[in-house]
């Protein structure tokens, strides 16, 4: 065994030397240089295992990437619901918060854990197209925790694939039982193909941690500035009549204060600080840097929509600066003053469909409930 040990520590050392020298001549024989590394400006370059990662911050560079550039940065690193759904997942949330706020035994609701339950019923909905038990739903669960929590432990299999089964055992037989336990859990669930297991495993990890958490930053910064709460029932109460149970598609479209209260929100706390990266395709230049073939790209989102340059007050919570705008492009073609979903080609392609749960949850939450801040101060920025 230590034998086998020292062989793969000088077979490491000797790859990781050869990598060195030969980024070394590869670096002089170039025109341009590579970004400088940290502490960071508009962009910087550091190393994300054998690979330089390219961190971008500055929005002028990120539409240049992005949109001009748009097919060179495309490549990622190896490695629909109706109306019943979603009125089926806000009926379990309400009578959820209902009953805990009646209850004697509450003096306060905390609202995560019942949003996440929420968007998990709905997206498992989206996925297999039935309502699930709440048991069925729990697991599902429970068992993308288990593989989101663990996700820094299997990083290292990637670095060395053919020699990371054997000198990381343990975690691979732990990446490998939480896989079957995915394809037990799904596979009576309509799905037939290991392919397909993969599919609603990326789709609950990307829709729901980014919907749930911005909702929970949306509704923090309501009861943090009750008064912009105020403004949004007055604006609900104007579209719907007294009783009215639900707040449907067809009446969000006509609450504009609504949809700014959502894009102030993003703008200020985007669900992610970072984009997940990319890579390019072939040699560019950036900036006046080079950004070599195969590189790792990550775009910094929490920066842009906080640059003094770009926003007046950028730490100001004002759902206002929309309104003035209403017809803001969050897509970025035109220019990049934000980007919680991406940009490009590269985009997420549910923004609408995240876009509408955000409008559609908050607007009942705030129809059914008023949230405010008990007993202690609101101590986010």
């Amino acid at each position: 065994m230590g034998a086998c040990f020292f062989t793969l520590f000088i077979t490491f050392i000797f790859s990781t030397t050869l990598f060195v020298v030969a980024l070394n001549r590869y670096s002089k024989k170039r025109s341009h240089q590579l970004p400088p590394s940290p502490p960071q400006f508009h962009s910087s370059a550091t190393f994300y295992g054998s690979k330089p990662l390219i961190v971008i911050a500055s929005h002028s560079l990120a539409h240049q990437a992005l949109i001009a550039n748009g097919a060179i940065f495309a490549d990622r690193p190896q490695a629909i619901a109706t109306e019943s759904a979603r009125k089926w997942a806000l009926d379990a949330l309400l009578n959820r918060l209902k009953s805990l706020s009646s209850s004697d035994e509450y003096h306060h609701t905390e609202i995560r854990d019942h949003i996440q339950h929420a968007l998990f019923s709905l997206f498992t909905f989206i996925c297999f197209g039935e309502k699930l038990e709440d048991m069925k739903i729990q697991d599902i669960k429970n068992l993308q925790r288990r593989l989101q929590s663990s996700f820094d432990e299997f990083k290292v299999l990637n670095l060395f694939p053919c020699l990371g089964k054997f000198v990381f055992l343990k975690r691979w037989e732990k990446l490998r039982q939480l896989r079957q336990d995915q394809e037990k859990l799904m596979e009576n669930r309509k799905v037939e193909e290991k392919e397909i297991v993969t599919l609603c495993s990326e789709f609950f990890t990307a829709g729901i941690d980014t919907t749930s958490t911005a909702l929970e930053w949306i509704m923090a910064n309501l009861m943090k500035h009750p008064h912009i709460q105020d403004k949004l029932f007055k604006e609900i109460k104007g579209v719907i009549s007294d009783g009215e149970v639900e707040i449907k598609d067809e009446d969000l479209r006509k609450m504009p204060y609504l949809r700014a209260i959502i894009l102030e929100s993003l703008r200020r706390h985007p669900p992610s600080h970072f984009l997940i990266p990319l890579t390019v395709t072939k040699d560019v230049v950036l900036g006046g840097f080079l950004v070599p073939k195969n590189n790792i790209v990550i775009f910094m989102v929490v920066e842009m929509g906080r640059n003094p340059n770009l926003w007046e007050n950028p730490m100001e919570f004002k759902p206002e600066r929309f309104l003035i705008n209403g017809d803001f492009d969050i897509s970025g073609t035109k220019e990049i003053k934000m980007m919680p979903f991406g940009v490009g080609k590269r985009m997420c392609p549910a923004y609408r469909l995240a876009m509408l749960h955000l409008k559609y949850f908050v607007a009942n939450l705030v129809w059914h409930f008023n949230f405010n801040v008990l007993g202690r101060r609101c101590g986010f920025d």
